[in-house]
């Protein structure tokens, strides 16, 4: 399901977030340095207070990017790294439940799916796992036997059973 074309793709996104981040807000932050610098050598009231406003402007984008463009990149890369190196548990089962709507695991979005790893079908042998929704919807009818591969709850592959 994941691939190492898939973490270079996500990290060459990642390095592209960081720039429009933190550059824009560098250059504000220098502007208003110059301008605090100049202001002063020419005995001027206001610099200190443009100054201010081009550091407060350069600060609120930094904080507003980095929570809403930069951060959810972070934690996918950190996903992707964790389905293709960290330790993986394989459960087999039947497919029983695949969600419609999409559920945040931890700052993702996922489909939550439901396998049934008991012979009678009972309800307390059912496990729940989360399915990357950047992956699409998983095509699999319900009934069928599957194994899935899964770090912390989080699907890494899912096969059907023949």
């Amino acid at each position: 399901m994941y691939s190492q074309s898939d973490r270079n793709e996500a990290r060459m996104l990642l390095r592209k977030r960081w720039l429009v981040t933190f550059l824009p807000s560098g250059f504000l932050i220098i502007g208003a340095a110059i301008v605090f610098g100049v202001c002063q050598t020419r005995k001027m009231d206001l610099g200190w207070v443009l100054a201010c406003v081009l550091t407060m402007i350069a600060s609120t984008y930094i904080v507003f990017f980095y929570g809403v463009y930069l951060q959810p990149m972070r934690l996918y890369c950190k996903h992707i790294d964790y389905m293709l190196e960290g330790h993986k548990r394989e459960t087999t089962g039947l497919l029983t439940e695949i969600a419609d709507h999409i559920t945040d695991k931890d700052g993702l979005d996922c489909f939550a799916m439901m396998v049934n790893i008991g012979a009678q079908s009972n309800p307390e042998d059912d496990r729940l796992f989360y399915y990357d929704a950047l992956k699409g919807k998983p095509s699999i009818p319900l009934g069928t036997c599957v194994t899935v591969s899964s770090n912390d709850k989080m699907v890494a592959e899912l096969r059907m059973e023949l």
